[in-house]
């Protein structure tokens, strides 16, 4: 469960990445021209827009760093591998084989010929 959180949160944190790093401008135009930087200029302001993308990025930046060292340390905490290990033992049934009996109707490990 906390995984699963963890997980969904650093997927939404690397798309917003992502989109903020590629409507930030290059000096030769670049992609951030194509997906509308004017848009955050106009709701920022001429150069608000650029420091707000700047601020944006830094942060996700770390907040994704800090997701992923959880979700390490919490895939690595000996506890979380006890519980897994007792979901995939508790799913897979064990099988016992049945001793063969021998002539006399005593059972007799499997492997060896009956009759010694």
């Amino acid at each position: 469960m906390i995984l699963t959180i963890l997980l969904v949160l650093l997927v939404l944190n690397a798309i917003i990445l992502i989109v903020s790093i590629m409507l930030q401008p290059r000096s030769q135009g670049g992609v951030g021209a194509a997906f509308g930087v004017g848009v955050a200029d106009n709701i920022f302001g001429g150069k608000g827009g650029m420091e707000f993308l700047t601020k944006l990025t830094a942060v996700l930046s770390g907040v994704f760093v800090v997701l992923i060292t959880v979700i390490n340390i919490y895939l690595a905490m000996p506890s979380s591998h006890r519980n897994l290990m007792k979901r995939e033992g508790s799913s897979t049934a064990t099988q016992q084989i049945p001793a063969e009996q021998g002539q006399n109707g005593q059972t007799q490990p499997q492997g060896q010929p009956r009759g010694q």
